[in-house]
């Protein structure tokens, strides 16, 4: 499992910009990746459905459920996951 140390800028650092620049800039590159990431795997599941659904799941949450129906949350888990949010988080 790979760890990564949160970075800490201050304003206050003469190098604040060219770090925070740096930040941001890095940032960009990696939402393209995620993006063009994301379209493949969407790509992927509607052409193949279930049974790359099933995969993606297995590899990414390291659960294998017997079926895609599994993946299914109840509609009473669901509305009462929803009532114990605060109305104003609503």
């Amino acid at each position: 499992m790979q760890v990564t140390a949160i970075k800490r800028l201050s304003t206050s650092a003469p190098d604040f910009q060219q770090r925070l620049d740096a930040l941001l800039a890095w940032e960009s590159d990696a939402h393209e990746a995620v993006q063009h990431t994301v379209a493949e795997i969407i790509r992927d599941v509607r052409w193949r459905g279930d049974e790359a659904l099933l995969e993606y799941t297995g590899r990414f949450d390291r659960w294998s459920p017997p079926d895609a129906a599994h993946l299914e949350i109840p509609a009473a888990r669901l509305a009462a996951a929803h009532a114990q949010i605060p109305a104003a988080q609503r």
